[in-house]
């Protein structure tokens, strides 16, 4: 028992609960009374005042140890199981004969309703099993290549359901019962073995407690315990070694448990925290767009048509394979749920879905339309600071897009830069979507300005504006009317 006497007040102050009271362990005190056979179970002879208060609080509680005998190897008992006097929780207690640890194991029957965790069904593809050569020839096989000609949105349509009707077959949907268990990935068969040679051991020595089978299970213990520790090492000495910077960053946090399950309001079920957070941004947006609308700003200065001297970007330039290509190799490897494949498939096999994917884009750039079909995406709620409380508007928006989807995007975004950038169109203070500039190139020219005021003796006042659902409130009379006429 600790010395702290708020440990012994916890103790005492326990037995006035209604339930069931069970505790043990090391209590890193010895029990000891040398003229006079032990009073209770566990208490060899007591020898000073803290250990006699001890026994005394226990009967005065109506508590009880368990325990008789000693438990270390060196005599005395310190390992110790204490119950209610009145409670029939422990049975069938017995202290084995000395183990590799300096404490004997103490063994009984707890009498208790063992909560037990339910298997967890999860529904799985297992993509990575995937044979990129065999999905290949499947697709050169299928009618994903007959497909020119077709409405843009029955193009895309039918390259979804072709590929996912591909994927299916080479990676079908299972289902399988995952029973939730502390994660070993180092745990090889080679250790599984030597784990069971010992538990052999150990119960040849618990049986004849003989000094020859007991050395001989000290050694196991010990071979097992280095071969433990060299597995682990060589495991995580390898994932370093092997991992890219982002993924050695992501290896360290999961290692660390820095990365938490994600937090979301209190809800009843996952559909209808889905539809409020829908509801909610979508409120969100159109209130703001309503104050603005009924805010005094003028904006009758965007109905002047004043012609731009630069000739206009009347329409997008059809794109080449290769420049496709070019663009979704040097895309990040990411998926969104809703791609027909993932995007590590998708550049595997880019030789074979390349005319497809040239076709639906150049069509989009031809027509001058971003197809409906790729403007569906998933929406994440992410809490905008951790310190905030998980509120509805504390939350904001972060979409994930199909990968077509963002390659059709950069794909006519280069052609837009292009323009601007040749015909010297951009926003002289521009810092975003602009090559070589950003926020450090921003906060520098804000820094400069203002230092090189003060120097001559000016000035300054800096005004910071943060707005609210920027991108979905942007007026898009206002940025079209720009596009054509600024």
């Amino acid at each position: 028992m600790c010395r702290k006497r708020g440990r012994v007040g916890a103790m005492s102050m326990t037995p006035q609960q209604s339930c069931q009271v069970k505790t043990g362990g090391d209590m890193k005190r010895h029990e000891e009374q040398p003229q006079q056979p032990p009073p209770k179970p566990g208490a060899d002879h007591l020898t000073n005042t803290e250990a006699r208060n001890f026994l005394d609080l226990l009967d005065s509680t109506g508590l009880q140890q368990q325990v008789e005998g000693p438990t270390p190897c060196d005599g005395h008992t310190l390992d110790l199981i204490i119950t209610r006097c009145a409670d029939n929780l422990i049975s069938e207690l017995k202290v084995l004969p000395e183990l590799p640890s300096d404490h004997k194991r103490v063994l009984c029957n707890v009498d208790f309703l063992a909560l037990f965790q339910p298997a967890r069904v999860e529904h799985i593809v297992k993509c990575r099993n995937v044979d990129i050569k065999k999905f290949s020839e499947d697709i050169a096989t299928s009618s994903l290549n007959n497909l020119a000609g077709s409405d843009l949105d029955i193009l895309i349509d039918q390259y979804n359901e072709i590929l996912c009707s591909l994927l299916n077959k080479h990676a079908p949907l299972q289902s399988r019962e995952i029973t939730l268990r502390p994660h070993a990935p180092w745990f090889s068969d080679e250790l599984r073995e030597l784990k069971r040679e010992k538990r052999r051991f150990e119960r040849k020595y618990v049986n004849t407690n003989l000094t020859v089978h007991k050395q001989m299970y000290q050694t196991i213990c010990t071979e097992y315990t280095k071969h433990i520790e060299a597995a682990k090492t060589e495991y995580f000495r390898k994932k370093v070694e092997d991992a890219s910077h982002d993924q050695l960053f992501k290896f360290v946090d999961k290692f660390l448990c820095v990365k938490k399950a994600p937090v979301l309001p209190k809800h009843d079920s996952n559909k209808e925290i889905a539809e409020r957070f829908s509801e909610h941004f979508q409120m969100k947006i159109a209130s703001i767009r309503r104050e603005l609308s009924a805010s005094s700003l003028s904006t009758s200065t965007i109905e002047d048509h004043e012609t731009c001297p630069a000739p206009p970007l009347s329409y997008f330039q059809p794109v080449s394979s290769s420049v496709i290509k070019r663009f979704i190799m040097s895309s990040k490897t990411k998926s969104c749920q809703l791609d027909p494949v993932p995007t590590w498939i998708l550049k595997g096999c880019i030789n074979q879905l390349l005319p497809t994917i040239t076709e639906i884009i150049n069509s989009s750039l031809e027509q001058g339309l971003f197809p409906s079909k790729l403007k569906e995406f998933i929406v994440y709620p992410l809490l905008k600071k951790p310190v905030l409380d998980p509120e509805d508007n504390n939350f904001r928006p972060i979409s994930n897009l199909l990968f077509l989807s963002k390659t059709l995007d950069r794909i006519a975004a280069a052609q837009l830069d292009s323009h601007l950038t040749d015909h010297q169109l951009y926003a002289e203070m521009q810092s975003a979507y602009r090559r070589y500039h950003g926020t450090e190139s921003a906060l520098l020219k804000v820094f400069n300005d203002i230092n090189t005021a003060i120097d001559n003796q000016h000035e300054s006042v800096l005004v910071l504006l943060d707005i609210s659902a920027a991108f979905d409130t942007i007026d898009h009379k206002i940025l079209i009317n720009r596009l054509e006429y600024k």
